[in-house]
């Protein structure tokens, strides 16, 4: 379980979390939460009790990656900050999307800038295109993509999340007909035959709170099969 630690400092972690578990406490029984897994992890590598053991951002339960998580109140006031207002930040996610013949295969840029709703009831996110009445929920959601490849039914690409909404890539993708592989609640053909949806939290760039230092942090797939080794052949390229 320690592998699961990618980055360990005394006041804040960077850990793996896989698909299906969720990144706030909870008491449903059917969900895993991602600080109850780990803190006593941690707290044993560390040699000492956390103050707090909490996730500084967010990833959806059914997507992977990179989480960081703080040990201490003031850690985690500073790296909150630290997400929301510092341009050094930088969330790199790997997706991988149904193809459809109006989408590019290789080589295509985009950016899209939009606005999003999140409708907690319906547990789903709504996007326009176009800005709205100021003081309403609907929130400037900003992404820029890259599509490095292709395989024979689905399109790879590398996602630079701007801005953090709730489920961000997942309605803007699907905006766009770029539908995440698994991922029925935004319009996949069917769930994925791995746990969760083929998107990855797979690079976190931030200010380090203290010396101002960035520090990167990768995180592996937890699970690899032949598609996902596609994917990784046209990363490396």
């Amino acid at each position: 379980m320690k592998d699961r630690i990618l980055y360990l400092e005394d006041d804040f972690c960077v850990v793996l979390k896989k698909a299906g578990e969720v990144c706030e406490r909870t008491n449903k029984a059917n969900q895993v939460s991602l600080p109850e897994l780990l803190q006593a992890v941690v707290e044993a590598e560390l040699g000492k009790k956390c103050e707090i053991f909490e996730c500084v951002n967010r990833l959806d339960c059914p997507v992977s990656g990179t989480v960081l998580i703080a040990h201490t109140k003031s850690a985690f006031a500073k790296l909150t900050g630290t997400l929301h207002n510092n341009h050094n930040v930088k969330k790199t996610y790997w997706a991988i999307v149904e193809k459809k013949e109006n989408l590019p295969q290789s080589g295509a840029n985009g950016r899209l800038e939009q606005y999003i709703c999140f409708n907690p009831a319906k547990q789903k996110a709504f996007i326009k295109e176009q800005e709205t009445s100021p003081g309403t929920k609907w929130k400037r959601a900003v992404l820029e993509y890259e599509i490095i490849g292709a395989g024979d039914n689905y399109i790879y690409l590398t996602v630079n999340l701007l801005t953090g909404r709730t489920h961000q890539i997942r309605a803007q993708l699907a905006s766009k007909g770029m539908h995440i592989k698994g991922d029925v609640k935004y319009g996949a053909r069917r769930s994925d035959i791995l746990p969760g949806i083929r998107l990855h939290a797979a690079v976190l760039c931030f200010p380090h709170p203290v010396t101002g230092n960035i520090v990167s942090v990768s995180a592996p797939l937890p699970q690899t099969d032949a598609l996902w080794e596609s994917f990784l052949a046209k990363n490396n390229e």
